[in-house]
């Protein structure tokens, strides 16, 4: 009796053993991804400011907030695995201090800004657009001309140009070029455009759809004012979001 007594009580202990482990190993996990996952807010539109217009629209104005993340943030997971980013950051060195991730109002596509050490004048950055697993992977360089302008070459992670433009002292957007749409790749699940300009425009393909609202909003170049006060890469790349969406 003694004897099955101890059995019982050691199969028992054993087991809550076991569990007692098994419970602090998912917490410890739960409190690495909660660690991993934190962000900083770098900035936020508390006041709900979005623009009702297309003008607020691809300026930066449906920037809803901006945060520093990790590079080990579970939303890159699925960025990392890939194939393309793997070939697009092979021999390239990335600044993981300045990752930041922007939220837009009325959509779930997150746009991650992913800084490349160049070591020269201009700068480098991936503009990395993620919705669920679905990713599509751009990049923007920055280049100061000797003429005062400072032009932005929007890119695949192939190196093809998608378009680019220059942008004057005054934050002011001019000379456009457009040389290949960007593919749709996202889901509208919420209505990502307000007013009817950008209704029409945002029927159209990239190109269309971009050169729709810088007519538009700007009516001609340098009428057009990038003045959502958040670095460039970020609000370029959240104003052609609204080109992405299907």
């Amino acid at each position: 009796m003694i004897k099955n007594f101890k059995t019982v009580s050691a199969v028992v202990f054993g087991i809550a053993a076991i569990a007692f482990v098994s419970y602090a190993c998912k917490k410890n996990e739960r409190m690495e991804v909660q660690h991993r996952d934190q962000e900083k807010i770098l900035y936020a539109d508390l006041a709900g400011r979005a623009a009702s217009t297309t003008a607020g629209l691809f300026l930066g104005g449906n920037v809803r907030k901006v945060t520093s993340i990790s590079y080990q943030h579970s939303l890159l997971k699925a960025l990392k695995a890939s194939a393309e980013w793997k070939a697009a950051t092979a021999g390239k060195t990335i600044e993981f201090g300045g990752i930041t991730r922007t939220y837009v109002f009325n959509s779930d596509v997150s746009l991650v800004t992913i800084p490349i050490r160049t070591g020269g004048a201009g700068k480098d950055y991936f503009n990395v657009y993620i919705q669920d697993k679905q990713l599509l992977i751009t990049k923007l360089s920055e280049t100061r001309n000797s003429n005062g302008l400072t032009t932005y070459s929007i890119r695949s992670s192939a190196g093809e140009l998608y378009y680019q433009f220059d942008l004057n002292g005054k934050n002011q957007m001019g000379n456009w070029k457009f040389d290949k749409d960007i593919p749709k790749a996202f889901t509208a699940r919420q209505t990502a455009q307000s007013g009817r300009e950008g209704e029409v425009c945002s029927k159209k393909k990239f190109y269309g759809c971009m050169n729709c609202l810088i007519i538009d909003v700007c009516g001609s170049d340098w009428l057009c004012t990038i003045a959502c006060g958040l670095a460039v890469p970020s609000c370029v790349g959240g104003a052609a979001l609204v080109c992405l969406l299907s």
